[in-house]
């Protein structure tokens, strides 16, 4: 997918988040080259606290592990003394919502009634689901797309019979050839690597002023019943799109997620604070609920309000 950083929530259960984490951990033990003084348990205690943290962020990517350690910096808080909810849920830091707002406002007006930017499963055999899952998008795009409207399917090079399904479809483009050698955009913003102290994500800013530039944003679910989607597009100024909340924004709900008995309440709970659309229904872009979102989004997935809880917890 484009940005940001479209992997399996699945991947976040794999090596390079756990080594993150565990790095985190010995550096903070490694920083004194005296002994451990006598006065052990309130020490012992601290580490506990952030194991417990980092095991309440395992369903996290390994970027969006570095994106929430960042927003503590950035946000001077003490990472022991983080709510539950907020070691649980991903944090955008200050630095990257304030330029994506500075794209938002300056979009003129919206381009798109509709945008579909990502990766739809081809050649991932390793998770056949999350081709079944996005199917619908092409639905959509051929039954609501118009001329001034964006699909980019950022897989699409992986299919040799893939074939535009209107000139809304920009996926054979020089965009897909970027992604094809590791980059994600030709855009007017492009995409740049970003520091986020020591850990380094490749951050597509073209896929941000294209959601910010469309009344709605289809929201599919990917490997699991739900995608990043939810808030990126609450951050952005969209409104989703979606077909069931069953299917596209429960968190935990596929097989697959079920059978390694993947749950987290606080996540849910974060999906539950964002209003959508339903395929089915009129699709009436409404600036209220965008504002709505996007407050929601700054008090819950970022700390530049602090560290809050949401009421329905």
């Amino acid at each position: 997918m484009a940005p940001h950083f479209q992997l399996s929530f699945l991947a976040g259960f794999l090596w390079p988040s756990v080594l993150a984490d565990l790095r985190e951990l010995s550096c903070e033990a490694a920083d004194g080259t005296t002994p451990l003084p006598v006065a052990v348990p309130s020490m012992l205690q601290s580490s506990t606290a952030q194991q417990q943290q980092q095991q309440q962020r395992a369903h996290l990517l390994p970027k969006e592990s570095a994106l929430w350690r960042q927003a503590v910096k950035e946000a001077g808080l003490d990472p022991s003394n983080i709510s539950k909810f907020g070691s649980s849920v991903p944090k955008f830091p200050k630095s990257i919502v304030d330029k994506v707002l500075r794209i938002k406002n300056e979009q003129q007006h919206k381009r798109h009634m509709y945008n579909f930017q990502g990766s739809v499963g081809y050649n991932r055999s390793w998770i056949p689901d999350t081709f079944k899952t996005r199917k619908w998008v092409f639905d959509v795009a051929s039954q609501r797309f118009g001329n001034n409207d964006l699909l980019f399917i950022s897989d699409a090079y992986k299919n040799p019979n893939y074939k535009p399904l209107g000139v809304f479809d920009q996926s054979p483009s020089k965009r897909n050839v970027a992604v094809r050698h590791g980059h994600h955009s030709k855009g007017s913003y492009g995409h740049e690597p970003i520091d986020l102290g020591g850990a380094s994500i490749d951050w597509d800013w073209d896929y941000f002023a294209e959601v910010s530039a469309s009344n709605f944003t289809i929201c599919p679910g990917g490997d699991d019943t739900w995608s990043k989607r939810s808030y990126e597009v609450a951050l952005a100024g969209s409104i989703c799109l979606i077909r069931s909340p069953e299917k596209d924004w429960t968190f935990g709900n596929s097989a697959k997620a079920k059978e390694m008995k993947i749950s987290n309440v606080y996540m849910q709970s974060l999906l539950d604070l964002y209003k959508y659309r339903s395929f089915d229904s009129p699709h009436i872009y409404d600036p209220a609920v965008v504002e709505e979102n996007l407050r929601s989004f700054i008090k819950y997935q970022t700390f530049m309000e602090g560290d809050f809880t949401p009421p329905n917890l």
